[in-house]
């Protein structure tokens, strides 16, 4: 007896390379260059993903081209200067562009001003306003109204412990971490209906080209802050990292790392009045 069997057309390699990538999670990192943000990468990209690191300096993303080339995971890399009114454009339509269909969105972007508020400069703060605050709820409008559709999604935020308490000389700094804090809460709370996680991740001191950039380094003044850096305070930048993205990958709402973590707890139970006398010194 004869039987009639229906044999589909070999697929190119090309055709199952694409198949195989769609089914990938598709990531975006920003602040991807160093530190943090680079540990992130590599994190995911160890997993499978399909990693778009988002960073504005060439070299930075060019060794990461170089240093994750072995991953089965797809590194891709887009140079922006994130502080810009229309970043979050940017990166939208360079996703629309590539079809890259965002399932996890870490928004590790940032820096600090390490400066009493009065002396700092008004366009620095800006800038720092706009990269810490602005860009980071406008990705995360952007990208959860897809994850919505899709019915699924993550969302990585990177809070700090600075902003849980006052911190001399981070008044601007702290401020804008506390919003990433309380932002992140809510925006958890509006999209659990939704499968779509929020994490926060709430690190405190930790060993990056922070304390660089900061003017950290360069204080001249009285500084606990300075000296816990100089006598090399501050956790592993791949530690903090791993523990973030474990968290993500539970579902947490909140994941607090580092020596800042008990401060914070201890200055939670505190009269408010002395909290202030107990940060002068940082």
């Amino acid at each position: 007896m004869w039987y009639n069997y229906y044999m589909p057309p070999k697929k190119s390699d090309n055709a199952l390379e694409l198949e195989r990538n769609k089914a990938r999670e598709h990531v975006v990192v920003t602040g991807a260059g160093s530190g943090i943000g680079k540990e992130f990468v590599k994190l995911f990209l160890q997993d499978g993903a399909n990693v778009l690191a988002v960073s504005l300096i060439d070299e930075e993303l060019n060794a990461l081209k170089e240093e994750f080339s072995g991953y089965s995971g797809m590194l891709c890399t887009l140079k922006i200067d994130l502080s810009k009114e229309n970043a979050c454009e940017l990166v939208e339509n360079w996703c629309q562009e590539n079809r890259w269909s965002v399932d996890t969105l870490v928004n590790n972007a940032g820096f600090a001003i390490y400066s009493e508020c009065v002396e700092c400069d008004q366009l620095r703060v800006r800038s720092m306003i706009n990269l810490n605050v602005r860009l980071l709820t406008e990705l995360c409008m952007v990208f959860s109204r897809a994850m919505i559709k899709n019915g699924s999604g993550n969302i990585l935020n990177v809070g700090s412990t600075t902003g849980m308490f006052p911190t001399r000389r981070f008044a601007s700094y702290g401020a804008t971490k506390a919003y990433v804090n309380s932002f992140s809460a809510s925006l958890r709370a509006e999209l659990r209906p939704y499968n779509v996680n929020v994490t926060c991740l709430c690190p405190s001191a930790t060993r990056t080209n922070f304390s660089a950039t900061s003017g950290i380094d360069d204080f001249n003044g009285k500084s606990l802050m300075r000296s816990y850096f100089q006598r090399g305070g501050g956790a592993r930048a791949s530690k903090v990292a791993r523990i973030g993205y474990k968290g993500m990958r539970r579902r947490k709402a909140q994941v607090i790392h580092g020596p800042g973590s008990t401060l914070a707890r201890l200055l939670r139970h505190l009269p408010q009045p002395l909290v202030p006398v107990i940060m002068r010194n940082f």
